[in-house]
């Protein structure tokens, strides 16, 4: 089964959005408690924020996480389902990084390191 880049990383952002707010949703009905509402919110925030630092005209954080996973991609679908989730979780990490040097450096800054990261996958590719 030939393994689609853009299915892992529309996977792994509606793992990053949906369980949080979903599982706060459901832990406040319970519980009783905001916070995990408060947590929720902030994650989506976060995610927003970074999408707005490392996005440029000509590469998306969505069209860089999907080029990742192009790139990293083993061909089989059960291989790469081991680890992608792992190394899209540590470039989202990197990129959320990104973003907080753009928050003070300026976004170019951000934009610039989200290209060469998104660049260096290219170089090191399975392909």
């Amino acid at each position: 089964m030939k393994a689609d880049p853009a299915g892992y990383a529309g996977i792994f952002f509606g793992m990053l959005v949906l369980v949080p707010v979903i599982l706060a949703l459901a832990l406040a009905r319970y519980a009783g408690n905001t916070v995990h509402i408060v947590a929720a919110a902030a994650n989506v925030a976060l995610l927003a924020l970074v999408w707005y630092y490392n996005s440029g005209p000509s590469l998306s954080l969505w069209k860089g996480f999907v080029e990742i996973c192009r790139d990293m991609s083993s061909g089989c679908a059960n291989i790469t389902l081991l680890y992608i989730f792992f190394l899209l979780a540590a470039v989202y990490l990197i990129a959320a990084v990104n973003a907080a040097i753009g928050v003070f450096k300026g976004r170019a800054v951000s934009q610039d390191r989200w290209h060469r990261l998104v660049l260096w996958f290219d170089l090191h590719s399975f392909r």
